[in-house]
């Protein structure tokens, strides 16, 4: 039975708890009512079981209609307006009289039976005891079949893992086959890790915000790597990154301006035949000293606002050992062939020397397949080929931007390594206060107390040549005062010759960019664009 007058609801009503159904109070189907109660009080009914429920009286101020069990604090009387006074009044008027009334007469006490006070103590949990989670020692095992689950308290465990699940592959649990271990409140962002024993093959997923945004990392011992990337956090657009070392690098970007979306380098150990010292090299660990660069390949996509497709760069080989370099263009529509570019270079030409005409052959494929397409792109006039300038350029660029890349994962592997040899757990005020002492840098910790313990003084440097400090002359004062106002100015030009170098490159970064758009609004046309 709901009551009317509150929670929006005008009547009372009775709901049935086995199918939801809704009754009115006139047509419900229940006999009679023992006894109403609330989140404040019990009311038994004083009216008789047998009395229909349609004919209630449901004013539970009247006494002589429902007798309370708890101890009332509202006024008791023996006549009370009927419900549908009160339903005419509204919940709030209602409300509003009983407070009246209960402000001006005191609570009638008569009769009321009030529960007696628990036998048993109050259950108080400590602060510390409460964030253990795990007693005795914060951590739990249970071991099921061919399985076992640890859990751990937050900065308990020394690298602060909360749970680790562990897959055997016998029932004595002496084989296993896979880890997954789950991280909390580390600096490194480390959120999970798969371990593979058999395979060597160990994968990390990282949180949003650690640095160069990686996301994932995947790595078979000696064989492959794979680096996945947030790509809204960087501005090159790459979005995963795999090493097969020794062999191949493939990188694929996303959202980029030059619509560069894949780009790949074959690398190797052996240097070109009859060549004494190698053309391309990349930087690599060193272990396994520099690496040969064999070829290099760029795919881009196509502009879908263009209306000629075969004008659009779709994938740049270079062929570093043969001494060439393959460009193809996307395919036109209902077109199953595309055109080709081929420039050769000299025997002994260098890629980063721009050679004469006479010494470099040009050749264009695929022009003449379509006959459809003779007098669209076999003419200068209407299809102009790269020139070899601009290939060469490419080239070079296409060998910078793989050393960035190269020198960046190198980079982010040795801060990796760093970071799980002394790795950080950060920690909010309240589990500082919790366990006092912070876990797992021990080191840190040190350092913090020490620099606490030391004070520093800023002018100790300047007054070494001071006899007495607690007692110097007006000159000695001076020449203090002038050597650390010299000092401030030289930091100060210091840290201009900083700002001026950063706004010098990316002024350089800002011309190379609108430099590539004039290029670009040059080469097509509006009607192309």
């Amino acid at each position: 039975m709901v009551r009317g007058c509150k929670r929006d609801v005008e009547e009372t009503v009775f709901v049935e708890s086995t199918t939801g159904r809704i009754f009115p109070m006139a047509s419900a189907p229940y006999l009679g009512v023992e006894a109403v109660f609330n989140a404040e009080n019990y009311w038994v009914n004083m009216q008789g079981i047998h009395t229909l429920a349609s004919e209630l009286d449901l004013s539970l101020a009247n006494s002589a209609c429902w007798e309370h069990v708890l101890t009332d604090q509202a006024p008791r009387t023996k006549c009370s307006p009927p419900c549908c006074e009160v339903n005419e009044l509204g919940g709030r008027a209602h409300a509003a009289m009983l407070l009246q009334k209960s402000s001006t007469n005191p609570p009638v006490m008569c009769g009321s039976l009030d529960l007696p006070s628990s036998w048993v103590s109050k259950i108080t949990i400590g602060r510390g005891d409460f964030h253990l989670r795990y007693p005795p020692d914060g951590q739990r095992s249970m071991y099921y079949s061919r399985s076992k689950l640890e859990l751990y308290t937050d900065n308990k465990h020394e690298q602060a893992m909360t749970m680790r699940v562990s897959l055997y592959k016998d029932t004595a649990r002496s084989i296993l086959v896979e880890s997954i271990e789950y991280f909390r409140l580390r600096h490194d962002c480390l959120d999970k890790r798969h371990r593979y024993p058999l395979c060597g093959k160990t994968v990390e997923h990282f949180l949003p915000g650690r640095a160069f945004s990686l996301r994932q990392l995947t790595e078979i011992s000696g064989r492959r790597r794979k680096l996945m990337f947030y790509v809204e956090a960087r501005q090159d657009g790459l979005v995963c990154r795999e090493d097969i070392l020794g062999v191949k690098v493939l990188e694929r970007f996303q959202g980029r301006s030059d619509r560069l979306v894949y780009r790949s380098v074959a690398v190797g150990q052996n240097r070109a035949p009859g060549s004494s010292k190698p053309l391309y090299t990349l930087p690599n660990s060193e272990a396994c000293g520099e690496l040969m660069v064999n070829k290099m390949a760029q795919k881009y996509s196509r502009l879908e606002t263009s209306k000629r497709f075969s004008l659009e760069l779709a994938k740049r080989t270079f062929y570093i050992y043969q001494g060439r370099i393959r460009t193809q263009y996307h395919y036109e529509p209902t077109r199953i062939t595309r055109c080709t570019s081929h420039h050769v270079k000299g025997r002994h030409s260098s890629s980063r020397v721009a050679l004469p005409r006479s010494h470099v052959h040009v050749t264009h494929s695929n022009l003449h397949a379509d006959p459809r397409c003779v007098a669209d792109v076999s003419t200068p006039a209407s299809f102009d080929f790269e020139d070899q300038q601009a290939v060469l350029a490419a080239e070079r660029d296409c060998l910078t931007e793989i050393r960035r890349a190269q020198l960046e994962v190198l980079e982010l592997l040795r801060l990796r390594q760093q970071e799980e040899s002394s790795f950080v757990i950060d920690r909010n005020a309240l589990m500082k206060s919790v366990h006092g002492e912070p876990f797992g840098n021990c080191q840190e910790a040190s350092q913090s107390k020490s620099v606490q313990a030391c004070t520093i003084d800023y002018l100790t440097p300047f007054l070494q040549h001071v006899q007495n400090p607690n007692d110097m002359s007006f000159d000695e004062a001076q020449h203090v005062r002038d050597a650390c106002l010299r000092s401030l100015k030289e930091r100060l030009i210091e840290r201009a010759n900083i700002l001026m170098t950063s706004l010098n490159e990316e002024n350089a970064k800002l011309a190379k960019k609108q430099a590539m758009w004039v290029e670009y609004r040059a080469k097509y046309t509006h009607a192309d664009i």
